[in-house]
């Protein structure tokens, strides 16, 4: 089968045009219904073609060929047409850019409210805490100044105590003195008058239970005067006696 000069040439152009067709279906472009009431798609390229359908401003399009006036287009729900190019903008209209804005600052709004609600619950958790740790360190004060207080009594008490001591010890000293000049009686009713005083205040400064340790130091001592008082008077005694036994035998 011979092919004609004629035929060649129809298919050389068939291999021209067919590449070019598929290239301007590949590089689509976005195109938008331009500020007008309403455009007529139609289904080629002029006023003699049957309408499809009609397109209202700011209708999204799929622009898929180009004409000298016309564009063939595709809408979101696939609707496939020959629209006039003059009304199609490649400028996203205001009307859609206005909503988008719209749509961010409700976005915007919505996180920050979040913020804020989360910024208040921290706020009062931090002032919870705040205050426990106040509440805690004014415990702690109030504890440490109770504790100076204690402190300073038990110190007081301590200082009288131990002046009771000495003044114990002057006393066993005043009664050794006396047994030793003859004095005994006399020295003996006015130590155990003061021995009994000073006993008595050893008693009252410690009936709270303070300082135990010193109590029993105080208590021992006390004992042990009344003990050296006993074996004074008795020595003595004993010494009076031999004395007397010795003038009558001479």
């Amino acid at each position: 089968m011979k092919i004609t000069v004629p035929g060649k040439i129809s298919s050389l152009i068939f291999l021209i045009l067919v590449p070019l067709i598929f290239c301007g279906v590949s590089h689509a472009e976005t195109g938008y219904v331009s500020d007008m009431l309403i455009l007529t798609m139609r289904k080629g390229p002029g006023s003699n073609f049957n309408v499809v359908r009609t397109l209202r401003s700011n209708t999204v399009l799929e622009i898929l060929e180009k004409g000298a006036t016309h564009l063939k287009v595709r809408t979101m729900e696939g609707d496939e047409g020959w629209v006039e190019k003059q009304y199609i903008t490649r400028e996203t209209p205001k009307t859609i850019l206005i909503d988008k804005l719209n749509l961010k600052i409700m976005e915007l709004e919505k996180a920050l409210k979040a913020s804020e609600a989360s910024n208040a619950s921290f706020s009062s958790s931090a002032d919870t805490v705040a205050q426990k740790y106040q509440k805690q360190i004014a415990e702690l004060a109030a504890s440490l100044k109770a504790s100076q207080t204690g402190k300073k009594v038990l110190q007081e008490k301590n200082i009288n105590l131990e002046s009771a001591v000495n003044k114990l010890k002057t006393a066993m000293d005043t009664l050794k003195s006396s047994i030793e000049s003859g004095g005994l009686i006399t020295e003996n009713e006015t130590l155990k008058k003061e021995v009994k005083e000073l006993t008595q205040k050893v008693n009252s400064l410690t009936a709270s239970g303070d300082e135990p340790l010193k109590t029993g130091m105080i208590k021992w001592f006390v004992s042990g005067a009344g003990v050296l008082l006993a074996g004074w008077l008795m020595g003595k005694s004993m010494t009076g006696s031999r004395k007397k036994s010795g003038r009558l035998l001479s």
